[in-house]
This record gives structure tokens, C-alpha cells and sequence, in this order.
């Protein structure tokens, strides 16, 4: 997949987890999960790869409308953001996906995610 204009990928990665994140004009989408070596490390078994999605946007939700920004200088959008995510997706959908699939399916995904979100 081309990445669309006006549109980056950002992956980051340490010794923890890794970060596939997708930033637009409207916002961004963060999916990050624990790295297999992370897990070994500790003596964990696969199944116990954990992982968040979050949704930051420059603008508050109308359920977020009176709520101050969660961060005045958001590390993904570079200013305010209100935030929101869940786990329960992430060990749900992405973590499988990303096993079953591999990296490409996550950014396909995400792009797929950012446009139902955004409206774009």
C-alpha cells in the first residue's frame, strides 16, 4: 500500500514493545504491543502479548467537549490532544492479526481504521 498525501507511518520500536502508528491531518491511530524478545526475557509465554490502540486527535470528541486535552504537546501530533483507546481490541483483533498476518496487515489496517475514524 503507497502511503495516501498528507499521511505518515511512524514505527517505533525499543526493548519493551513496538509502536506502528499512522498520523493525518485529523489525527492519528497507535497500535503498540509487547515484542516477543520483551517476553522471553521475562519468562513469558507468546500468549501473554499484551498491546493498546489508541485513537489522538488535535480536537476534543463531543463526549471529551468539556474535558481539558490530555496532552498539551502530544509526542504523535506535535500539540494539544484528547485521547482514547482500549485494550481489550488490541488483544481482540490487532495482537491476532499481527501474529496471523504480519507487520504489512497492521499498516493496511490502521490506514483502513484511520479513514472510518476520521472520515477520511
Amino acid at each position: 500500500m503507497t502511503v495516501p498525501v498528507g499521511m505518515r507511518q511512524i514505527r517505533r520500536e525499543d526493548d519493551y514493545e513496538t509502536r506502528w502508528i499512522v498520523v493525518g491531518p485529523l489525527g492519528a491511530i497507535d497500535f503498540h504491543c509487547t515484542n516477543i524478545d520483551a517476553l522471553t526475557r521475562m519468562g513469558l509465554p507468546r500468549r501473554e502479548r499484551v498491546g493498546g490502540v489508541e485513537f489522538h486527535r488535535p480536537t476534543p470528541e463531543t463526549y471529551q467537549d468539556q474535558v481539558k486535552p490530555d496532552h498539551e504537546s502530544c509526542w504523535i501530533l506535535g500539540g494539544r490532544c484528547w485521547h482514547d483507546g482500549t485494550s481489550l481490541w488490541a488483544s481482540e483483533y490487532w495482537v491476532p492479526l499481527l501474529e496471523r498476518d504480519g507487520e504489512r496487515a497492521i499498516w493496511d489496517a490502521l490506514h483502513v481504521e484511520y479513514r472510518r475514524r476520521f472520515s477520511q
